[in-house]
């Protein structure tokens, strides 16, 4: 196994990005997050469903006087980019709010029926470059929508992220899951979003969502939820009901394992940590409740969530989403103050006949779920001594790691395999590895050990290329620790360095050195 080139420390990288003594004066942390649906459904002809709930994009940045480059309003674009109209993607240009957010409510799939998914593309620019609105590939022709811009007349955005795959149904299973197709259903532990619908009017929607201490539904935001199973499943779940509450959470579902109908839950707000009262999840079945409903939750599918205990008049009640507000239409108001506070109430649907006499469900207790998937990207600025000293260049790609990183004892070097991992140095043409680095620890010598480039990403709706860089680290040990006598333990996060400008990529992979009884080798592990 040749060895292709070698990086050693202090060769090229003069400054410590990350200093343990004073780290805002060296560097600032950025963060970019997006959350969104993990299903969706296509649009057909001129109807457009619009994906539900729309994706959330936050970046948290140094603010005020900081020289980072979104430390300003940054503005956002997001598109669809779907496997079988690549080239005629519409999206959406949004300037963050003042908490940092920015929501994409009008963005939704087109193309081949026989796409199976697609992509949410997101670009970040350092400022406010035009007006909210939409943008397209191809926004020149006769029939160009008024008020879409060209994405050939914007200016390089500073960031590019591309989602995972993103699955298309047709349309939500009215049928059981069986339990072994594990990816069309809700598992324990996944994230969830909520959102209740009158009508079947996307203009009558509500997100399950959290504010001021309390369980809410609102038009302009939506929360994702964590899934605790308490209980799964029993073959009669309405007959818990009114049973008394343990003072002890009962033991957890494994994680990773479907929720069936039936199961008692406990909700918990991902950003807040709030969490619900128990709750049987009812499956809900041409407008109403099945309680004694069994089998896996799939995406998409409608439900009622029971509270385990009734009210005075002795009924079952459901968690609604009834308010003053929906009664006066005001259902499109996107202010963050609007909400509904949720409440309990009991079924309104009875039947005088026996063979409908079943508790039934207006649309008030009905919430479609829908599984959430995350995409968040961290990196730090080393900061210049002056704000025009150095230009703002373009993040993205970002270095991320292939596979978990392998230590190997004999050598004490660590094997990475590095997607990205050569970053450009003025022209396109001259490119440089970069440096490894183990908190503020660095740089550490490297050997490349080879380097794989092909035009086409596998599976890569974009066509990206991949560029996959396979490498060996040699670790610290001994005094290059620099630990105090009695530190037993040390855990280093294992960052990637720009050596143009020193822009840090956290690879969220960990190092843990244990000081050894006898010796200077200290031993490692991942955590």
């Amino acid at each position: 196994m040749g060895l292709e080139g070698e990086v050693h420390p202090g060769s090229v990288f003069p400054r410590q990005v990350f200093d343990t003594k004073d780290p805002s004066a060296r560097y600032q942390m950025t963060t970019i997050c997006c959350l969104h649906a993990s299903v969706a459904q296509k649009s057909y002809g001129s109807e457009k469903r619009f994906l539900c709930p729309p994706p959330i994009v936050n970046i948290q940045a140094p603010q005020g006087d900081s020289k980072s480059a979104l430390s300003s309003k940054p503005q956002v674009t997001m598109s669809v980019v779907c496997e079988s109209d690549i080239n005629n993607s519409l999206g959406q240009r949004s300037t963050l709010e003042d908490d940092h957010t920015g929501t994409f409510r009008y963005l939704y799939v087109t193309g081949s029926a026989k796409a199976k998914s697609f992509q949410l593309k997101l670009q970040v620019y350092g400022r406010a470059c035009l007006p909210n609105g939409f943008v397209s590939k191809d926004s020149m022709g006769p029939e160009s929508e008024e008020g879409v811009v060209n994405t050939a007349d914007l200016p390089e955005p500073y960031a590019v992220f591309d989602s995972a795959p993103i699955a298309i149904i047709s349309k939500p299973s009215k049928k059981t899951a069986k339990a072994r197709n594990v990816s069309s259903c809700i598992l324990a532990g996944s994230l969830v979003s909520l959102f209740n619908r009158i009508n079947s009017q996307t203009v009558r929607t509500k997100y399950m969502s959290v504010q001021d201490g309390e369980f809410c539904a609102k038009n302009s935001t939506w929360s994702s939820f964590s899934v605790t199973i308490v209980s799964n499943g029993p073959s009669n779940p309405a007959a818990r009901i009114g049973s008394p509450k343990s003072h002890h959470r009962q033991s957890a579902i494994q994680s990773s394992s479907p929720i069936t109908y039936g199961a008692e839950i406990i909700l918990t707000e991902t950003a807040t940590g709030l969490q619900s009262d128990r709750l049987i999840v009812c499956k809900v079945e041409n407008g109403r409740i099945q309680e004694n409903a069994t089998g896996p939750i799939c995406q998409m599918q409608k439900v009622a969530l029971m509270s385990t205990e009734r009210n005075k008049d002795g009924e079952r009640v459901y968690l609604s989403a009834v308010g003053n507000d929906h009664q006066v239409g005001r259902y499109m108001d996107h202010s963050t103050t609007t909400k509904t506070v949720l409440k309990y109430q009991p079924s309104t649907m009875a039947g005088g006949n026996n063979d409908i006499m079943k508790p039934g469900s207006d649309d008030f207790l009905c919430w479609t779920i829908v599984g959430i998937s995350k995409f968040e990207y961290t990196y730090f600025e080393s900061l210049p001594a002056d704000r025009d000293s150095e230009a703002h260049h373009p993040i993205t790609p970002f270095p991320t790691l292939m596979k978990n990183p392998v230590y190997n004892a004999a050598s004490h070097t660590l094997e990475l395999v590095v997607s990205n991992f050569y970053s450009q140095i003025g022209d396109e043409t001259s490119q440089v590895p970069m440096g490894v680095w183990l908190g503020s620890r660095g740089p550490l010598t490297t050997h490349i050990i080879r380097r794989n480039v092909s035009s086409t990403e596998p599976g890569s709706i974009n066509n990206s290329a991949l560029d996959q860089t396979t490498l060996l680290v040699d670790l610290p040990q001994g005094k290059q620790m620099g630990v105090a006598a009695d530190e037993k333990s040390l855990s280093l996060p294992l960052l990637f360095v720009r050596h143009s400008d020193g822009i840090t990529y956290n690879s969220r992979a960990t190092v843990v050195f244990t000081r050894p009884e006898n010796g200077e080798r200290w031993a490692v592990s991942m955590a």
